[in-house]
């Protein structure tokens, strides 16, 4: 049996033993194109291994070919079966001729690092025009991790046995059922390719006729494939060298091959993330040599093809300035597109504003203005929530029944949100105002209103959704906003000394340097939850852990939370823990769970740390760590609390890891549980030590109304006088029990005429996001200068 085929020896009959991507390689290196030299291991091999494990479940004991059917509905059911499957394969042993095989390959290497990618193919499928497949033949990325490994027999057998094991997944063996193709059919082959620390890499695709879009970033395309930059862009002349139109991108990080000796905790997917300074962030990652190379490139991969295609490449440093090399490439039907949004110019308030800017402006929907902005871009309507981030297209509008957080790389570099579900107060709209996405809430059948492909305005302002037939004049593309505004002030900015403190809501490090130098006297609210979607690739912490150590899980998040430690340093940063509601972040470790709880009512805050302490065990560890590095500004707050025994339950935890052995280390809680109006007192026994008021679900559960219901969203009022009521209430037992008090939730930025009475109530801190600080600093002032001057004629007034 022949285990590997190198790419110059493949045939075009040897489809079924190295799959697709494989097989088009093969072909351009035969065509003499720049492609990276490489062999894939058979599919034949991975049947070896699969036939060879002794199954101890007969469910199993013919799967190699059998045929396996699964209810897919059941997430507990599928979840159990595809984690035995994978660990079953994990211990399967490996032919002996191919580890001597890779041995000697690997020996030959002369790269520092060596990267394995999925191949597959489907028999019964091979005669299927290639645009027409199924992208999870033509792209099994999407589920299927690709992995880069040290050159070493070791790492590359791991990264072997991760792909192998991949394929047996909760969601490889949803999509196969889905698509109604056993999954023992499927053929899976694995390409392997040195890797080089690189230039840039990037896609070329066909968006019109005689018009290609090249994107680019710095360093590996793993920041593209997982949505973490915007890349540069330009659309190119195929025929020509002409560049018809450009645009610089948002690049805050880029993935190398690390450094000898680097940790493998801070590592993702064998690759090491690096934080672009703000020079390179300015600057294109490709010369105009390098986009007149890309240029000639893919007309020539084109022609020799004889089809429309999406071409990945990456740019690696050759003496000669850099040569480019073909990665992957995919058949492509043409879809026509507009992939940047588009700028509006000043709109003045008159209502007649669609009108005079727009003739042909059709309003279609109406809905909560959940973020403000303005965005023109074409809509991409999502229905099915489980589809892979990496098959949705960045920079349109997203339109979804709701905005699952698991998507945060999607908001990030989305033109716009249209949502038939969420709130003002709900997690997506709140990661929207952070990021600066234009966002409408609660738009009834918006996906069926709605159709892929439109041009589309998003008024975040107002809240409504409009339909365009063409693209207006004298709208240039643009960047999005960064999140932080040039014209907010900086932390040196002279102003009048306030006694209340202003703080900010975070989740996300973008633009944390410059967010550090605003006028802000620390971070009031830094969302666990959110920050790590990012940190562990955008899984729950809980499936994460099934693929990883829990040390890893440490050194990843305390590196995230030192980085927002440091930046702020000496000023807190109250790092608020995991509170995982069921309908923001699916866990289907525990589906079963999850579908029993009520997202707002269920398992979630400090009572799913007595229920199951492990993840809340580890964020511990990660803060002592981060303590450890000297950063004594670092505090925690306890998430949603319901009960002083939950409160102590949790503070003994804080002991045992030994964050209370800082005499700088604050506990706080949230207080957003209307129980802790009667039982402040006993909480303040028990140890706490400082409150943030939580105004999002204080005021749902006070009046009964669920935040993220769009059509409750007129009762959901923060300036009810029973909610008004409770702050005061709060605000008043915190100064007479002697703790610290803040406010956290939306409620200051959504209603400022709030802010004079939490500051006359004696409010400590608010604490806001970016792009409020401005407004809210300046009403701050406002306020507190009233204050002075009636202080000053009240002192006045008895001198006399």
């Amino acid at each position: 049996m022949v285990n590997l085929y190198r790419l110059d020896q493949i045939r075009s009959d040897q489809l079924a033993s190295v799959g697709f991507k494989a097989l088009y390689l093969s072909r351009l290196v035969s065509a003499e194109c720049p492609v990276l030299p490489g062999f894939v291991i058979a599919s034949e091999t991975f049947s070896t291994v699969l036939a060879q494990i002794q199954w101890a479940s007969p469910l199993f004991a013919d799967l190699p070919d059998s045929v396996l059917r699964l209810n897919i509905d059941n997430a507990q059911q599928l979840q159990a079966i595809a984690q035995h499957l994978r660990q079953a394969i994990a211990a399967a042993p490996v032919p002996p001729d191919l580890v001597q095989e890779l041995t000697d390959v690997i020996n030959h290497c002369s790269a520092p690092a060596i990267a394995l990618c999925p191949s597959l193919s489907v028999p019964g499928l091979a005669a299927t025009a290639p645009a027409t497949l199924p992208e999870v033949i033509l792209q099994p990325s999407s589920f299927i991790n690709s992995y880069v490994c040290e050159r070493t027999l070791a790492s590359v057998m791991r990264g072997l046995n991760h792909i192998w094991a991949d394929f047996w997944g909760a969601k490889s063996l949803f999509y196969w059922q889905r698509l109604n193709i056993p999954i023992q059919q499927v053929r899976l082959a694995v390409l392997v390719q040195p890797v080089q620390s690189a230039i840039a890499a990037g896609t070329m695709r066909a968006i019109q006729q005689n018009r290609v879009e090249l994107c680019a970033t710095t360093g590996l395309g793993r920041a593209i494939e997982q949505g973490e930059v915007l890349p540069d862009t330009y659309h190119l002349h195929p025929h020509s060298d002409e560049i018809l139109f450009q645009q610089l991108g948002q690049k805050t990080i880029a993935y190398q091959i690390p450094a000898p000796g680097a940790p493998s905790a801070k590592l993702v997917n064998g690759l090491e993330r690096h934080w672009l300074n703000e020079a390179q962030q300015l600057n294109y990652a490709l010369t105009e040599t390098h986009v007149q190379q890309l240029q000639h490139l893919y007309e020539r991969v084109r022609t020799t093809l004889g089809m429309e295609i999406e071409l990945e490449w990456v740019l690696q440093q050759e003496p000669e300035g850099g040569q480019a090399y073909i990665t992957q490439v995919l058949p492509l039907s043409v879809r026509l597109s507009l992939p940047q949004p588009y700028s509006l110019p000043s709109i003045p308030s008159q209502a007649k504003r669609d009108v005079e800017l727009f003739p042909d402006a059709t309003l279609i929907a109406t809905g909560l203005a959940a973020a403000p902005g303005q965005a023109i871009a074409r809509a991409n309507v999502l229905t099915d929530l489980t589809l892979p981030l990496g098959a949705i297209a960045p920079h349109t509008v997203l339109v979804a029944p709701t905005m699952p957080l698991d998507w945060l790389p999607l908001i990030q570099h989305a033109a716009g949100l249209v949502a038939e579900q969420g709130g003002l107060t709900s997690h997506s709209a709140i990661v929207a105002r952070e990021l600066g996405v234009p966002a409408v809430m609660g738009v009834d059948v918006a996906t069926q209103q709605i159709q892929t492909g439109e041009l589309i305005w998003v008024d975040g302002d107002r809240g409504r959704v409009y339909r365009l037939t063409k693209l207006p004049r004298g709208l240039e593309p643009i960047r999005p906003a960064p999140v932080v505004s040039a014209s907010m002030p900086p932390a040196s900015t002279p102003q009048t000394r306030l006694k209340t403190k202003l703080w900010l809501n975070l989740s996300q490090p973008e633009h944390l340097d410059r967010v550090a130098e605003l006028a802000v006297d620390g971070v009031g609210l830094l969302r666990a939850e959110l920050l790590a979607l990012a940190v562990l690739d955008y899984q729950h912490p809980a499936q994460w852990l099934q693929q990883h150590s829990a040390e890893a899980l440490v050194e990843r998040l305390a590196a995230a939370i030192a980085e927002f430690a440091t930046a702020f340093q000496p000023r807190p940063v109250l790092y608020r823990s995991f509170d995982l509601r069921s309908h923001e972040f699916s866990d289907p470790v525990n589906q079963l769970a999850a579908t029993r709880s009520h997202p707002v009512l269920g398992l979630r805050g400090t009572f799913s740390y007595c229920m199951d302490a492990t993840l809340f065990k580890l964020e511990l560890l990660a803060l002592r760590a981060v303590q450890q590095q000297g950063r004594t500004n670092l505090q925690l707050m306890l998430p949603f609390v319901r009960t002083v025994e939950e409160f102590q339950f949790c503070r003994e935890l804080v002991q045992q890891a030994g964050l209370l052995d800082n005499g700088q280390m604050r506990l706080w809680m949230m207080a957003e549980v209307p129980s802790v109006l009667l039982l402040l007192p006993d909480y303040v026994k028990a140890g706490v030590q400082g409150i943030s008021i939580g105004t999002n679900d204080l005021t749902q559960l006070l009046l009964g109304v669920d935040r993220d219901e769009a059509h409750m969203a007129p009762h959901f009022e923060a300036r009810h006088p029973a909610v008004k009521r409770a702050i005061a209430q709060l605000i008043q037992g915190a100064k007479s029990l002697g703790i610290p008090c803040s406010i956290c939730g939306e409620a200051p930025v959504q209603y400022p005429e709030l802010i004079a009475d939490l500051i006359q109530w004696g409010i400590d801190s608010i604490s806001v996001a970016p792009d409020a600080v401005t407004a809210t600093l300046q009403e701050m002032i406002r306020v507190e200068q009233q204050l002075q001057k009636a202080d000053g004629k009240g002192q006045k007034a008895k001198g006399l």
